[in-house]
């Protein structure tokens, strides 16, 4: 198979600029690099279906009816991320880092801790509301990342509508249901996979970062 570069169009080989098959555009691209009229209006149609799937899922699992009884699946939302939130919240209004958390057990390390995601921007969120709305609002926001990514990056990597939006609804099934009851361990760093293959596919392709 013969390699062209981006620009030049010739024949590549050796450490140069990284290539693209010759004839190869990816989904959407027009002879102008424009998404052409019925290409966009697919995307746009399987976003939207991609923003009710999650909506739906969220309003049965989450807004659904009350559990009449203790949700061992849910436990660790109330033992350990909302006192996590809680303390985090608390270091974040007062100025400092929340390096250790006194509500759990006899206290614990908060910022050396995976679990808590100190670092994570979706925190920010505690400087405006509850802990509780903020968990929340993080989780929901790492489903609809998670989503939207692996749909990018599907259809970044040559697949149809259809195709990338069965991806995006399989993969985001995993995301939201592990951030459901570990919200800081599958979902937020899962959430961002599909996002960092998307960048680096894109970079790969055509070697320059203003097209990440």
């Amino acid at each position: 198979m013969e390699f062209v570069s981006d620009e030049s169009g010739t024949a590549e080989s050796g450490g140069g600029r990284l290539g693209i098959p010759r004839g190869f555009r990816p989904p959407g691209d027009g002879p102008a690099g424009r998404t052409t009229g019925t290409t966009a209006g697919g995307d746009l149609l399987a976003i939207a279906l991609l923003l009710l799937a999650v909506a739906w899922f969220w309003i049965v699992r989450v807004w659904g009816p009350e559990i009449p009884t203790p949700d061992f699946f849910a436990a660790d939302l109330y033992v350990n991320f909302i006192p996590a939130y809680t303390s985090i919240q608390r270091a974040l209004q007062a100025g400092s880092l929340p390096f250790w958390n006194p509500y759990l057990g006899c206290g614990t390390p908060q910022l050396a801790l995976l679990q808590s995601g100190v670092l994570d921007p979706a925190r920010l969120l505690l400087l405006f509301v509850s802990p509780t709305t903020a968990l929340e609002l993080s989780t929901i926001a790492h489903v609809l990342l998670s989503a939207l990514g692996t749909f990018a990056l599907a259809r970044c990597l040559g697949s149809g509508i259809c195709g990338s939006l069965v991806a995006a609804i399989a993969f985001t099934w995993g995301v939201a249901f592990g951030s459901l009851g570990a919200p800081s361990l599958p979902g937020e760093p899962g959430a961002w996979l599909p996002v960092a293959g998307f960048a680096m596919v894109r970079l790969s392709r055509w070697g320059r970062w203003r097209d990440v």
